[in-house]
């Protein structure tokens, strides 16, 4: 009994140390994951950024004597080779890169089959996107103004925009491409359009509602300053007639004030601040200066 309980307790040790190096070379793995693809990420930008023509690369020998591309000779043959197969729609790559961080990260201490199985997924829906984007570039937009080592969409995609065209047609050829892209990002991503388009339009909502409120904003402070400007003409006045009577108070402070409703006749009783009295009032609302509104005062 004394002989297999100490070999339990051996074996339980033995088991947790082999756990601990696990966790400890999972840890590092990822560690170093994350910093590798981040590193791709931006020595491919370097690359695509500064390919230039007059660098040695696949496509040609090149003029220059310094390389031009800040990648160095590397970068120069990569950056030539990936614009001469995918064109622009290289620079997807960089967001391969940079979106594998959280791909790959959370995924290296899951040694679960359904997880290796959809990260293939998110690759080959990485590839469907890159392809119809090729594709796109060179069939469907028009010329742009950069360096190409070949063509405009790169080899892939005029092969691909050819055969798509003679299939489908090119309306149909733009359709396909487009269902296409949006299929082969959502697998790569795992985002779903449904909650981009909602959370867009959340966007362009709280866009909106901001603007809006800071034109208010705009609104109050620009009347509170005419009021300010309004206020400095009461000091010294007789009387004023307030429509709220809650502005009573604030209007005191300058002169007696009446509490006027918009509409009463002879018996109304009127507000003075301190108590009713019933007196004759005329209310008239207009501007003086047309000759309508004169006659108008006149005939009353």
């Amino acid at each position: 009994m004394l002989f297999t309980k100490k070999s339990k307790a051996a074996n339980k040790k033995i088991i947790e140390s082999q756990a601990s190096s696990r966790k400890l070379a999972s840890r590092i793995i990822r560690e170093a994951s994350w910093l590798t693809l981040l590193f791709i990420g931006v020595y491919t930008t370097l690359a695509l950024g500064s390919f230039s023509v007059n660098d040695p690369a696949w496509t040609h020998s090149g003029g220059n004597e310094v390389i031009q591309n800040l990648a160095g000779v590397v970068g120069a043959y990569f950056s030539d080779l990936m614009l001469s197969i995918f064109g622009l729609s290289a620079w997807w790559l960089v967001f391969l890169s940079i979106y594998s961080i959280f791909l790959i990260y959370p995924r290296i201490e899951d040694e679960g089959y359904n997880k290796k199985h959809l990260l293939i997924v998110h690759y080959l829906g990485f590839l469907l996107l890159i392809f119809a984007s090729s594709a796109f570039e060179a069939g469907y937009i028009l010329k742009i103004s950069a360096s190409f080592p070949t063509q405009q969409g790169g080899m892939l995609g005029n092969i691909a925009n050819q055969f798509i065209v003679q299939i489908f047609g090119y309306e149909g050829g733009l359709i396909f491409l487009l269902f296409s892209f949006a299929i082969g990002f959502s697998l790569f991503t795992g985002w779903s359009w449904i909650v981009i388009s909602e959370s867009l339009g959340n966007f362009i909502f709280n866009v909106i509602k901001f603007i809006k409120n800071l034109y208010i904003d705009w609104q109050d402070r620009r009347e509170g300053k005419k009021l300010e400007k309004f206020e400095k003409q009461l000091k010294g006045v007789d009387g004023i007639l307030s429509v709220a009577k809650m502005d009573i108070p604030h209007f005191k402070q300058y002169a007696k004030t009446y509490h006027v409703p918009p509409f009463f006749n002879q018996t109304t009783k009127v507000w003075d601040g301190e108590l009713f009295k019933e007196e004759k009032y005329c209310l008239f609302q207009g501007n003086l200066s047309v000759t309508e509104n004169e006659e108008a005062v006149h005939f009353i």
